[in-house]
């Protein structure tokens, strides 16, 4: 006669397995919260590129001037980590009134993350151009690794990503200085 016998695995084998599972783990996740933070990083450089491509759309479309600022209580500030609006600003004042319109905005900055202007505000006439109202729109993000990015906004309403001339992983304003980081 003949027995059916139940294999499985030993106590051993599954210790063995569940330790090899761990230290793959612990390998790797150091690169995916690098992947993680990068992708992070160039989906929020896309959104602060976006927004200030759609400032210069809007201005010319509605023929009218647009502001980006850090805005609180409808009031422009100078904290770029705050919630940055995007709206027309027909009389200039840097606030958003009540016969103005917003037009788009992004969540303000999470902690590791820094965002800097030159100037005090971003801004468009009915032609596109920024004429005074021009900067260096800076970006950092800190973490297990650095990621920075900048927006070099010249007179003429030209929006162009900065660099990193000195090769030090950090991108540069308009006057080759570093993005600041947290």
């Amino acid at each position: 006669m003949h027995k059916d016998t139940i294999r499985a695995f030993s106590i051993t084998e599954l210790l063995i397995t569940t330790a090899l599972i761990a230290i793959i783990v612990q390998i790797g996740m150091p690169a995916m919260t690098n992947l993680t933070d990068k992708m992070k990083s160039n989906n929020e450089l896309s959104s602060l590129h976006i927004l200030i491509a759609q400032a210069r759309q809007a201005a010319i479309l509605r023929n009218t001037t647009t502001t980006i600022c850090p805005l609180i209580d409808n009031s422009c500030t100078d904290n770029w980590n705050n919630t940055l609006a995007l709206f027309t600003d027909e009389n200039r004042n840097n606030r958003l009134d009540a016969d103005e319109t917003l037009l788009g905005h992004i969540n303000a900055a999470p902690a590791n993350v820094m965002r800097t202007f030159t100037g005090s505000t971003i801004g468009f006439d009915a032609r596109g151009f920024s004429g005074f109202r021009t900067g260096s729109l800076g970006y950092c993000r800190t973490g297990t690794s650095t990621y920075s990015g900048s927006f070099i906004i010249s007179r003429v309403g030209r929006i162009r990503r900065g660099s990193d001339s000195n090769g030090d992983g950090i991108a540069e304003t308009a006057s080759n200085k570093n993005v600041r980081c947290p």
